[in-house]
């Protein structure tokens, strides 16, 4: 009976494959080359089965309505303010997804995006009537301008509304492994990429980097799509994920399989939904993946969408560690403490309590890591932003902002605006709220002030405490360069000098050594 019904799976899977949409012509090269060398790659994972379906975790309302409320109450707003709409409101959800609002105690109804319309003319028509009044212009110009923004997005929202079949219909998550479902990525789909396929009939052209689909085939990508539960043929998936195999830098045939940080789409579901397709898309590869740890490097021979250089696979057992000493802010953008962690592995690799961080902007491509709170004991940190309420034991900074409390450590261009109670500066701003207490100084741009309480800002080679007094006695900046040039010719004598700069060098070689653990990640100076 086993062999019976396997034989029908493996009969569905060819059916399934030779109903969905590529043309022949578009998708025989892809096919000889996979069906000739890489057939079997995956079997462990996938068994006999090219595709596999997961259920997506939502009856497709509840991760949709808490945005499409917010979109309604600020319509029905300006509706109440303007003459025209006054009278009417949308009434419900229902009523947005079919796009109509009903005149109040009513059955009457006029369609939404017209009546935003005329909201935005009227207000165009009060910027245009503030140019004749000069002495409202300035104001009434700066209100309007801000409200006619509002509107064009909320039009535009509306415009971008899901369906209510999209709403209701239940979703699956496919992820495959066959030639077929990547080649045909972003062709003839509900959104195109440089990914997509010449169509000779139809005179489309090939995306800019449709020639580097057959490496995806060659190199084992795979692909996810979120689709309806009734479209297992994938003919019009919701959404798109490719994941590439990465590489350990120690074991060439270890191969990571990382999810690109791109879901593509029409945008016609929320944030949330396509967050929670990738959150399916990450439990699957984790389900077998989760024993993986070390340093994997994106395949070059792809196409990197985005995609991070290289990623830092901790272990279970470390991850379950970390979690007890470090949180995610609920204001981040990105909410996966595990993803921020592989993304950030100086994180995962430094010694901390108590910290709490978050990212801003688009994960990982546009994005900044932030240290809100907590103690820094030990590690690397570059590129982030490091808040007032954290304390810095001992590390390395590189290339950040700190507003934190110093008791330690390698600063290198890192602009300060904290308390530096010890550890070694390098090189970096000084800006004129920090407070120097005691350190070692290399050199730095120090924010001074002379003593008719002018500011300027000057590159020294001693303190800002120094600076700062020879500054407060300055007539102005030039006279404060030669005050400083007195002083520190005269501090330091060519033996002393030479102990500096060799106490420097020895300072500089340990960061470097430091920062190159993370060279894929953070360029060194």
């Amino acid at each position: 009976m086993k062999n019976l019904c396997d034989n029908c799976d493996n009969i569905l899977n060819k059916i399934n494959v030779l109903l969905a949409k590529l043309k022949p012509s578009q998708y025989r090269e892809y096919w000889k080359v996979w069906n000739a060398k890489f057939r079997d790659r995956y079997r462990d994972i996938f068994g006999d089965k090219y595709r596999l379906y997961f259920d997506y975790p939502t009856d497709g309302t509840e991760e949709i309505y808490p945005e499409i409320d917010t979109i309604i109450q600020k319509i029905n707003k300006f509706f109440t303010k303007t003459p025209y709409t006054d009278d009417f409101k949308i009434r419900n959800i229902k009523d947005y997804i079919e796009g109509y609002a009903y005149k109040n105690g009513e059955n009457k109804k006029i369609k939404i995006g017209k009546l935003l319309n005329n909201v935005l003319k009227y207000l165009e028509k009060s910027e245009n009537n503030s140019e004749n009044n000069p002495k409202k212009e300035e104001s009434i110009k700066k209100f309007v301008n801000l409200r006619v923004d509002e509107i064009k997005h909320l039009l535009k929202e509306f415009n971008n509304r899901p369906s209510y079949k999209q709403i209701i219909t239940n979703k699956l998550v496919c992820i495959s492994r066959h030639p077929y479902d990547i080649a045909g990525m972003s062709t003839d789909r509900r959104w195109t990429s440089c990914m997509r396929l010449e169509d000779k009939e139809k005179y489309i052209g090939p995306g800019s980097y449709a020639h580097m689909i057959g490496y995806d085939i060659k190199e084992g990508t795979l692909i996810a799509y979120l689709i309806d539960e009734n479209d297992k043929n994938i003919n019009d998936p919701l959404a798109r994920i490719l994941i590439k195999p990465y590489i350990n830098t120690d074991d060439p045939k270890d191969i990571l399989l990382v999810p690109e940080p791109t879901t593509y789409s029409d945008k016609s579901l929320s944030h949330k939904s396509y967050d929670k397709f990738r959150q399916v898309v990450e439990n699957w590869l984790e389900s077998f993946q989760n024993k993986k740890k070390g340093t994997y490097t994106f395949n070059s021979k792809l196409y990197q969408d985005y995609s991070p250089q290289t990623v830092h696979k901790i272990s279970e057992e470390k991850f379950k560690e970390i979690e007890k000493y470090i949180s995610v802010d609920s204001e981040s953008s990105e909410k996966s403490l595990r993803r921020i962690l592989n993304m950030y592995p100086f994180i995962a690799d430094g010694k901390f309590e108590d910290l709490v961080i978050y990212v801003k902007g688009e994960f990982p491509k546009n994005s900044y890591l932030f240290i809100k709170s907590g103690i820094w004991k030990d590690g690397v940190l570059a590129h982030v932003y490091i808040f007032k309420d954290v304390v810095i034991e001992q590390g390395y900074i590189y290339d950040s902002v700190c507003r934190g409390r110093v008791k330690g450590g390698i600063f290198c261009k890192v602009n300060f605006y904290g308390i530096f109670e010890n550890g070694v500066w390098l090189n970096g701003t000084f800006n004129s709220e920090a407070v120097w207490k005691n350190g070692k100084w290399k050199v730095g741009i120090v924010l001074l002030q002379d003593k008719n309480n002018k500011e300027f800002m000057y590159q020294i080679p001693i303190n800002p405490s120094i600076g700062r007094r020879i500054a407060e006695k300055s007539d102005n900046r030039d006279d404060f360069a030669e005050k400083y040039k007195k002083y520190f010719l005269s501090e330091y004598s060519d033996n002393n000098l030479n102990e500096k700069i060799v106490m420097f060098e020895n300072y500089e070689q340990r960061l470097k050594e430091n920062i190159n653990k993370y060279e894929r990640y953070v360029p060194y100076y």
